[in-house]
């Protein structure tokens, strides 16, 4: 058995059973053994998309499971950069193992010759390259604690092609056993009696609280509390239950925006939430202002980082709310349900409205939805317009902000829980970027689909770019418009396109039974105002 076998083994007995990435000559024999152990690989057709989608298998599987892909040593590292990126910034348990030249060839101008561990430093939790033969499997085995210990993130282990071809001389380790580490339940009976002491209350949901929806909802019936979601924690709270107020922060819902603005309420309970800037309307005072502050989190960085807390408490976020539950009394005036998030639609604008397909496709899609959405125009008009199932799920990586990563993450989305209907929200801009991860849906049979807001520009930045320059319209913006439906049929891809919104109905048809991925192209205009005022806010250097 040699090191690249050994390694194989060691990530099958941690649970790894999909490998991103692409083959190569500095990683073929690691890519042979991964192949020969039964573990599969998934041919990604850049290795930016490897990275992006092992940053949402492991995002989606809740974060206690490790995601791993596959790069041709430094270039194979540069492709991935913005999928490392993205996992950083997501706290995505990620290894990313990198193949490297023959030591022998170090330092004398050998092809790909180039250090890919201090290119990830910075958006690594640990960044190491391997020239002992000895400390391999001892290597995989600390960054494989690294990245599974809170709070989680990407580590890289890069290996010289020479030590993978060595014979392995060592016993292979057990499972790496990941001490939990200890809720503060004194910090907790503080939040209890606090809570009992507040009559209303508004409760913020995080992305950390993905997979506690019926824990949360619970806690917010029995409180009478409100609740409010971030963009990244939007479907942690059922659309349907009847004190969720919707999105709030980054293209907020008005009921969610008014509630907060006018301040009825004594007590802010944030579950699982950084405050960072797309969550609080660009550091918005009123959030906070004259409010008892809760912050339960399981990564104590994020505690007085944003706004100064009154009780924060390092737990594991679905023992600490099961723990509230039951050391709270239910309260007795409970408020009105919520009836609608937004105010009316009016049609003030032409073409097909991004607001109504939003509204409408809950009625068309599976109830069990896992939407993945990217970056640009189609996030604002979900994040506001978009009301989840119970069953669904809602992910996106607001906090990296990078186009293309939605469509890129696809292939691992899918593969983190398969029972789902996986669904891509994209702009035509974002596909230029990414868009050949279709092929991967279609070579592995993946019964994704990608809606593309086709508007022909780049929508998101043209009207900012308004807004930021003195109402100059700029240039650069537009271009020829792609006929996705086309594009798809060429590709031999089921696709279909919507120019209205009656052509919603048809999509129960068009995705039944998929064996592969289908492409929606929503034909639109831009004319639709869009709900990017918070982001303009954060550009203009006035606060």
């Amino acid at each position: 058995m040699n090191i690249s076998d050994a390694i194989a083994k060691y990530l099958k007995i941690n649970g790894v059973n999909h490998i991103f990435g692409i083959h190569s000559g500095t990683i073929l024999p690691l890519w042979d053994s991964f192949d020969l152990e039964g573990i599969e690989l998934l041919v990604i057709k850049n290795e930016g998309g490897a990275a992006y989608s092992a940053s949402r298998y492991a995002s989606i599987s809740n974060k206690n499971k490790l995601a791993v892909c596959l790069g041709a040593g430094a270039v194979g590292i540069c492709n991935m950069f913005n999928g490392i990126g993205d996992a950083f910034r997501n706290k995505s348990p990620v290894l990313i193992i990198s193949g490297f030249i023959d030591r022998k060839k170090m330092n004398k101008n050998a092809i790909q010759d180039m250090n890919a561990e201090k290119m990830v430093e910075n958006i690594t939790k640990y960044s190491k390259t391997v020239f002992d033969e000895n400390e391999i499997i001892a290597e995989l085995e600390k960054a494989i604690k690294i990245a599974l210990t809170p709070p989680y993130g990407p580590v890289h282990i890069a290996v010289p092609l020479d030590i993978q071809k060595l014979e392995f001389k060592q016993e292979i380790p057990k499972e790496v056993k990941i001490v939990p580490h200890e809720n503060d339940y004194n910090a907790l009976l503080k939040v209890a009696k606090l809570i009992e002491q507040e009559e209303k209350g508004l409760i913020m949901v995080g992305k950390g609280s993905r997979g506690l929806k019926s824990e949360i909802e619970k806690l917010a019936d029995k409180l009478g509390w409100y609740t409010i979601t971030t963009p990244g924690g939007k479907g942690n709270v059922s659309g349907s239950f009847k004190y969720n107020l919707g999105n709030y922060g980054f293209a907020g819902t008005d009921a969610a925006n008014q509630y907060v603005n006018n301040g009825d309420y004594s007590c802010l309970l944030v579950l699982g939430s950084s405050l960072g800037e797309a969550s609080t309307r660009v550091f918005d005072e009123r959030l906070v202002k004259n409010k008892k502050i809760i912050h339960i989190d399981w990564d104590e960085s994020q505690f007085n980082k944003v706004f100064s807390t009154d009780i924060t408490v390092k737990a594991e976020l679905g023992q600490a709310i099961r723990f509230i539950l039951e050391n709270v009394k239910e309260k007795e005036n409970k408020p009105e349900s919520i009836k609608e998030w937004n105010k009316p639609y009016v049609r003030n604008h032409t073409g097909l409205s991004m607001r109504q397909v939003m509204e409408n496709l809950p009625d068309v899609m599976p109830q069990n939805t896992l939407y993945v959405c990217d970056i640009g125009g189609c996030l604002n008009f979900s994040l506001k317009y978009l009301s989840l199932h119970k069953e669904s799920e809602y992910e996106v990586n607001l906090n990296y902000g990078a186009m293309g990563s939605a469509i890129g993450g696809a292939v691992g989305a899918h593969l983190a829980n398969p029972q789902m209907q996986t669904a891509v929200f994209a702009g035509d801009g974002a596909f230029f970027m990414n868009g050949l991860e279709i092929l991967t849906a279609k070579e592995y049979k993946l019964p994704i689909v990608y809606f593309i807001l086709n508007n022909a520009k780049l929508e998101y930045v043209e009207k900012g770019y308004k807004l930021l320059c003195n109402n100059r319209e700029g240039t650069g913006f537009k271009f020829e418009r792609l006929g996705f439906e086309n594009l798809a049929k060429s590709l031999n891809i089921k696709g279909m396109t919507v120019e209205k919104v009656e052509d919603l109905e048809k999509i129960p048809q068009i995705i039944s039974n998929l064996q592969g991925p289908c492409i929606i192209d929503l034909i639109t205009d831009g004319s639709e105002e869009l709900d990017f005022y918070d982001r303009i806010e954060s550009l203009s250097l006035r606060k």
